[in-house]
């Protein structure tokens, strides 16, 4: 395994670095190097920066509290890897009814919802980050009132969410109709 795992990265080396008498050939392989650089540097970014034993996500057929349990890490190795603002996306499906408002599926997804933001912000807590960092949700399904034929569709409207230590918590903004 050893032997062929080097000379496929050999092989590949190869490929990245040689040189080329294409300029888009060659752009391409400056940022394949580019990036596999990048990847080595975050490897060892969250190796050297693991997240205190303490703090737990609760991942298993969690796939939004996988990607902030990442997201956290990062956080966590972000002075390592030079990072001072940064922002990231994750995300969670599953909300497209479409026919049936109150589908099982929604539940299931808040649940999971719930426990991956709850999880987050005590890791933000637990890394003392949590006054720093906002954890905030943006969707198009601000459904309308009105049926599309099978439930109400994509509206111009909708509840969102924001989780923070600087987040001054209880406030509405805008006007229900």
């Amino acid at each position: 395994y050893v032997a062929i795992n080097n000379s496929i990265n050999a092989a590949f080396n190869e490929q990245i670095t040689r040189l080329r008498g294409n300029h888009f050939e060659t752009q391409w392989g400056g940022m394949m190097n580019y990036s596999l650089q990048t990847r080595t540097a975050i490897n060892a970014a969250l190796t050297a920066n693991p997240l205190p034993a303490n703090i737990t996500f609760r991942t298993s057929g969690n796939s939004l509290s996988s990607q902030l349990r990442m997201v956290a890490r990062l956080i966590n190795a972000s002075a390592q890897l030079g990072m001072v603002r940064q922002v990231f996306f994750v995300q969670i499906g599953g909300f497209d009814t479409h026919g049936n408002e109150f589908h099982p599926q929604n539940n299931t997804n808040w649940n999971r919802i719930t426990e991956a933001v709850y999880d987050f912000y005590q890791a933000m807590d637990g890394i003392g980050a949590a006054n720093q960092v906002t954890l905030f949700s943006a969707s198009e399904f601000g459904r309308t009132l009105d049926s599309n034929g099978l439930g109400s569709d994509h509206g111009w409207g909708g509840h969102q969410f924001a989780v923070g230590g600087a987040v001054h918590g209880g406030q509405m903004y805008g006007t229900f109709p």
